[in-house]
């Protein structure tokens, strides 16, 4: 009579060795997802940078070589984003801003913050010593009058920050006199850095560059100011 062995179930110690092996492999995987998973929408983040470029330099061309302003008085509309929008991919839904119905391309809204944190206006911030506000009495600024075009950062990853470094929430501006005298992140409206600590921007000549935290602060006025020179 031919027998036939019988298979052996796992014992309880060897399915816990199993488990726990698994585990570790998880654990050692999601690390590795995670940083891919930031780079990719680093690199999306960057390409919405560059679209943003391209959009203004169409502004540029159709409005007599002027930057928008970022607002009108009082921050009220019209709103940087919104003009530039007209120049880039439709917007998904009307949101309502200070009592006002806004409409941003997707382009404004930044992957690497999450979704309930983007704000109406965008998540990329413009520089408001090059779009200007006419509650100071300036006019749109001239392209052809900035010398540094590749040394003046136009747009950037912005947002309003804990003083320790939290995003709270996108913004479509930048304080820029506010960030350049104080040099401090964690207020409203201020450059931002996310979570791969480097300012994501986009320069008046259109390049684009992933800044360090520490070197955008330490360069603040270079990256800000018109002519690269600290105010007295």
């Amino acid at each position: 009579m031919t027998t036939h062995p019988q298979s052996r179930a796992f014992t309880l110690t060897e399915l816990l060795v199993v488990v726990c092996i698994i585990a570790v492999l998880v654990a050692l995987g999601l690390p590795t997802m995670k940083t891919a998973l930031m780079r990719a929408n680093q690199t999306k983040s960057m390409g919405n940078l560059k679209n943003i470029g391209a959009a203004v330099s169409t502004y540029l061309a159709e409005n007599d070589g002027r930057y928008p302003y970022q607002s009108g008085t009082n921050s009220t509309p019209p709103y940087w984003s919104v003009k530039v929008t007209s120049y880039l991919s439709a917007p998904t839904g009307v949101k309502t801003f200070k009592g006002v119905a806004v409409q941003v391309s997707p382009v404004m809204m930044d992957p690497m913050l999450g979704q309930t944190i983007h704000h109406y206006l965008g998540d990329y911030g413009c520089n408001n010593w090059v779009f200007v506000i006419p509650d100071e009495g300036a006019p749109q600024l001239s392209a052809a009058a900035l010398t540094r075009s590749s040394e003046i950062v136009m747009v950037m990853t912005a947002g309003n920050m804990t003083p320790e470094g939290v995003t709270t929430s996108g913004s479509w501006y930048v304080n820029s006199s506010y960030f350049a005298w104080g040099g401090k992140f964690g207020a409203q409206g201020c450059p931002a850095y996310r979570a791969t600590d480097n300012v994501l921007s986009l320069f008046v000549d259109g390049h684009l560059q992933s800044i360090p935290k520490d070197e955008f602060k330490k360069n603040r006025w270079q990256y800000l100011s018109l002519d690269g020179k600290a105010l007295n």
